[in-house]
């Protein structure tokens, strides 16, 4: 199932509907949604669609989806027809949208399983929670098989993850029905709120590699059964958007994260010393979309010695690695830095647009010190 989602994750929409209003924008074309505000994705590459697993299993024989869905049919990755879908949003308000979901009828015997997905930006989304109820389970891992937690609300690292047949992954599903599923984070806070259902199993929020997601799924469908779901996508807008890419967060280098090729993971960062070889980069990545107008990306680093011989340790870029340009670049010396071993923000100005596929990369020009990176910070 998640090889059709990673496929929608590159799978970038096209000839889409857009509508901007206060800053938050709505792109949907009814095969799959993305949301961003102020020029800045909450979303990651296939944003929200519908998916299916006959199996259950990762197949991508048996696995469909509405992001490469035509005609009002689902389609897996071998160009088979699937079920009819309906994947429809309207505007409520400039802030809200109306969402109306349906797979099916099914066509065969069985579907293990249909899920509505909302592939969330790690770097926009850190935290979950949800209404009426004050407990949930952790799935798809051994770690507190069948055991209640308390609450309503914690962070996406939080979930542990377990390796399956859809990689590794770890589901947080609240009791019951909730009224809404929320994710929360640095640019805006998505709340889902629940309306009509048939044959709804649960919601879930999941920590996976590349995403954290809000999404619901059905219960077991045999033939001529439907998996349907409305209500409205409510985004809560933060004051100072920003995405935030931790550099030591490089889980199996996927996109969405920060990578490395040389270097460590040094307690809230990524580390060199002199003893790294020069000439490569420290950090580059994350290989991210959905960014427009006129931004700034703040490298977040420290040195142990800012008082020795001068020299350009680094240069920090941002990239477009879609059109291999470079849109910013500055040196940094070892005087550039105020302070030894306290963080300080190297700031870059660059113009986005929607296209381009971005990196925010430090290169590492001559030995000389120790030097720690934090984090890139994007508003």
């Amino acid at each position: 199932m998640k090889t059709m989602k990673f496929l929608a994750l590159f799978l970038f929409a096209i000839s889409c509907t857009m509508v901007q209003a206060q800053g938050v924008r709505g792109r949907f074309d009814g095969r799959q949604l993305i949301l961003s505000y102020n020029g800045l994705p909450l979303h990651i590459g296939g944003g929200t669609y519908l998916i299916l697993s006959r199996t259950g299993l990762d197949d991508p024989a048996t696995n469909y989806s509405s992001s490469i869905g035509n005609g009002g049919y689902m389609y897996n990755s071998l160009g088979q027809r699937g079920p009819a879908y309906l994947f429809s949003h309207s505007w409520a308000n400039s802030t809200t949208l109306n969402f109306n979901y349906r797979i099916g009828p099914c066509p065969w015997d069985r579907i293990a399983i249909c899920s509505v997905a909302n592939d969330f930006s790690k770097a926009a989304i850190q935290t979950w929670q949800f209404g009426g109820g004050n407990r949930y389970q952790w799935q798809h891992t051994s770690y507190g098989s069948g055991t209640w937690f308390s609450g309503n609300s914690n962070t996406y690292d939080s979930i542990p993850p377990a390796q399956t047949s859809w990689g590794w992954v770890g589901l947080a599903v609240p009791e019951g029905k909730p009224s809404f599923i929320q994710a929360n984070g640095t640019v805006a806070d998505v709340r889902i709120n629940i309306g009509t259902t048939t044959n709804f199993l649960r919601s879930s929020l999941t920590h996976h590699i590349g995403t954290n997601n809000a999404g619901f799924d059905s219960k077991f469908l045999t033939i001529g059964q439907i998996f349907a779901i409305n209500g409205t996508i409510q985004i809560i807008p933060k004051s100072n958007p920003s995405l935030l890419y931790q550099c030591e967060d490089n889980e199996n280098r996927f996109s969405g994260y920060i990578q490395h090729t040389l270097g460590r993971k040094d307690g809230d960062g990524w580390s060199i010393n002199v003893n790294d070889a020069p000439g490569n980069f420290m950090c580059f990545g994350p290989y991210v979309s959905g960014f427009s107008g006129r931004r700034t990306a703040s490298f977040r680093m420290l040195i142990d010695n800012n008082t020795s011989t001068n020299g350009k340790l680094l240069t920090v870029d941002v990239y477009d690695a879609r059109s291999n340009r470079v849109l910013a670049s500055r040196p940094i010396s070892r005087h550039d830095f105020k302070a030894s071993n306290k963080y300080q923000d190297f700031k870059l100005e660059f113009n986005a647009s929607e296209d381009q596929v971005l990196e925010f990369r430090t290169y590492y020009n001559q030995r000389g010190a120790y030097i720690k990176q934090d984090r890139v910070v994007v508003q």
